[in-house]
């Protein structure tokens, strides 16, 4: 985890993260993908809420879980990354 000052938001720190398994990296200012109403994700439009983030880095809280693709789906708490 690191900071990453370019991609804060007006109230919010960013953070980026390497996820486990090959499955790249997420930034605590991320928005979630989209779940369009036939039930399908878009991932591309980036347009859905912001995850929760509570914690002082690294050890943080996120709520809900971290769906980055078949490489990795899970949870990170107090800074703990479980699938």
């Amino acid at each position: 985890m690191w900071r990453q000052p370019d991609c804060d938001l007006p109230d919010r720190e960013a953070w980026f993260i390497v996820l486990p398994n090959c499955a790249g990296g997420w930034t605590t200012t991320d928005r979630a993908a989209i779940r369009r109403n036939d039930g399908t994700i878009d991932r591309l439009t980036n347009e859905g809420p912001l995850w929760t983030v509570t914690g002082t880095p690294p050890l943080i809280t996120v709520t809900p879980s971290i769906d980055a693709g078949p490489e990795w789906h899970g949870w990170i708490t107090n800074g703990v990354m479980a699938p």
